[in-house]
């Protein structure tokens, strides 16, 4: 019997199959973190990068409409930045994952690439709160307990102390 996937071994598996022996499913090497503080990390990062945008929001609003652009795309920028420099310099972790021990990782376990993690921390929360944070609520429901801009970004909050 031939894979064509891998003609060098024919008893492995296609790609993003997992099976254990036995045919039984194969469990997660990793442990999902616990919605709860994801909940507590996304608070965390909130206040973070809430104070910085409120700022320049509250001095770029016009007092006519009430409307900041400027607010806005300063805002996501400062989120770029955040999640630029969470990625760089905290190991692949935002502060609130980071207090509450937690990460974002592939699918199979392994570190997400840092474009990843920055679209996921920006256009993925976006994507999570479209719908009044349904994406974010669809972590209580899911069996991987992933939001919809995880689903999206293909990853995981797994719990990791380092």
């Amino acid at each position: 019997m031939s894979n064509p996937q891998y003609p060098n071994n024919p008893n492995q598996p296609p790609y993003g199959s997992y099976q254990a022996p036995y045919g039984g499913p194969m469990a997660a090497p990793y442990t999902l973190g616990n919605v709860g503080s994801r909940i507590v990390a996304l608070i965390i990062d909130g206040i973070i990068l809430s104070i910085p945008t409120g700022i320049i929001t509250a001095i770029t609003t016009n007092p006519d409409t009430g409307t900041s652009v400027l607010g806005s795309l300063a805002g996501f920028i400062i989120a770029v930045g955040y999640a630029f420099l969470c990625y760089n310099y905290l190991n692949g972790r935002t502060v609130g994952q980071q207090v509450m021990k937690l990460r974002q990782a592939n699918i199979d376990g392994s570190r997400v690439s840092m474009g990843t993690f920055v679209l996921y921390h920006t256009i993925g929360y976006f994507i999570n709160g479209l719908i009044c944070a349904i994406g974010y609520l669809w972590a209580f429901f899911d069996s991987q307990k992933q939001t919809w801009g995880q689903k999206v970004f293909k990853s995981v909050t797994i719990a990791s102390a380092a």
